[in-house]
């Protein structure tokens, strides 16, 4: 008797489902339908009848099967009914998941300038320059025409041993990071020792650790092997910055000589070996350099 009153009112679902549906079917055919059947379920509906229409198969069946006791499935031969989940793994671990913090990030970003200081004092004391010559950053002797930069925060770690990345948000624009791209004439772009290869100062866009890869330069605008993550402080001298360069095999060379361009461009450059690059570029004009970062309050 119960399985009967259940199906007829099934049926009765499904009728007033049709009814409700029959209003609206001159709007659901296409041009070319026959209207000889006009049931939703033919033709293309829209998000709610394609909704109600899954949760009319799929969810009715399973109330259905789950409205009998487990003595009647059993008197008709059948199986128990499964038993109720109330646990549900994936709904526990949404609540476990960790919560992203909004506090503000607690370490604040480092601003300065780098100042250069030259080992053969074939030129005084100054600073890394804004202004550029073919994309590559210059040398000056004016504060206010320098380089700023900024380095650090929560994203980055900047201890000493670290490679982090230098922004330079008075720099070029288009190229907001302080990097090196692989020197014209080097004949690839590791640098070890005793090798002459070389790569030249020059503003990059943003690219992980990890060998230099082509990628924009604004040195002529080119595209070059270049690197931006290839900075790090050394841990004998406060605050000194190092050029840590990524070779082709992943070892990473932190022995590496800045070179100060004075024979026109006033710009940098950086090699591995300088007695190997004096040896075959012996024509430039070059003079060794170190570089210093100065916090300064903008």
């Amino acid at each position: 008797m119960y399985r009967r009153f259940l199906t007829a009112l099934t049926s009765v679902a499904g009728l007033l489902l049709f009814l409700s549906g029959v209003s609206t079917t001159n709007a659901l055919l296409p041009l070319h339908a026959s209207r000889t059947t006009p049931s939703p379920l033919d033709l293309p509906l829209d998000p709610v009848l394609r909704d109600l229409s899954k949760l009319q198969s799929e969810a009715l069946p399973s109330l259905s099967a789950r409205s009998e006791t487990n003595a009647q499935r059993l008197a008709r031969g059948l199986s128990p009914n499964r038993p109720r989940k109330y646990y549900s793994p994936s709904r526990n671990a949404r609540g476990l998941r960790a919560r992203q913090s909004s506090t503000p990030c607690p370490i604040p970003r480092r601003q300065g300038v780098i100042a250069i200081i030259f080992q053969d004092a074939s030129s005084g004391p100054g600073f890394l320059g804004k202004d550029t010559y073919d994309g590559m950053y210059q040398f000056t002797t004016e504060l206010e025409e320098a380089l700023t930069i900024t380095i650090g925060g929560c994203d980055e770690d900047i201890s000493p041993g670290s490679i982090f990345h230098i922004e330079t948000p008075n720099g070029l624009a288009a190229y907001p990071y302080l990097g090196a791209s692989k020197g014209p004439l080097a004949t690839s772009a590791d640098m070890t020792s005793g090798s002459y290869n070389y790569a030249v100062m020059a503003g990059t866009v943003e690219s992980q650790q990890g060998p230099a890869q082509s990628g924009p330069s604004s040195f002529k605008s080119s595209v070059l092997p270049t690197e931006s993550a290839m900075w790090t402080f050394s841990a004998v001298e406060s605050n000194r910055i190092l050029p840590a360069w990524t070779n082709s095999d992943g070892s990473i060379n932190t022995q590496l000589t800045i070179l100060y361009n004075n024979g026109g461009p006033n710009s940098f450059q950086i090699t591995g070996d300088l007695d190997a690059f004096r040896a075959e570029y012996g024509y430039y004009s070059v003079s060794p350099a170190s570089w210093t970062m100065i916090d300064i309050v903008l």
